[in-house]
């Protein structure tokens, strides 16, 4: 499904991209460097994959992923945002996810991609939270900007 934001914040970079409802699963690669950018515990959230995997199974749509096209390649891209989502499709044995195509080749400009705005928003690890326990998070951020003598 398409995402206003993704499309916002790749245009903040002023990145041209395509949409497409279907990319196999197989030509994507979620390399180690993709892997890095996830923040807060800098490993995959099993439960919240599982938790991604039942909503697709009961008809959840989810936005696509930010991929770009590899060099030396061709038909093959590289991950710039959801690892979560890809293992979630494949989890629910999918071949193909949506996804955004962002034309970009530039090694620097991949890497902050991945280590900026989207790619590392902590929305993943929100869902992740239970209510009480995301309250709490977001008193012990805010506790960080509070003055106490």
């Amino acid at each position: 499904m398409k995402d206003q934001r993704a499309e916002t914040w790749l245009t903040s970079f002023k990145i041209a991209f395509t949409y497409r409802d279907e990319v196999p699963l197989d030509v994507i690669t979620v390399d180690r460097k993709a892997k890095e950018n996830i923040r807060m515990t800098e490993r995959l959230d099993a439960d919240l994959v599982v938790r991604y995997g039942i909503a697709l199974q009961n008809g959840a749509d989810f936005p696509g992923v930010i991929v770009f096209p590899q060099t030396g390649a061709p038909g093959h891209y590289g991950l710039i945002s959801g690892w979560h989502r890809i293992e979630a499709y494949r989890l629910c044995e999918r071949s193909t996810i949506p996804a955004y195509v962002a034309a970009v080749s530039d090694p620097l400009l991949i890497s902050t991609l991945r280590s900026s705005g989207l790619a590392t928003s902590a929305g993943a690890y929100r869902l992740s939270l239970s209510p009480p326990k995301r309250r709490a998070r977001r008193r012990q951020i805010w506790s960080g900007f509070m003055y106490s003598p």
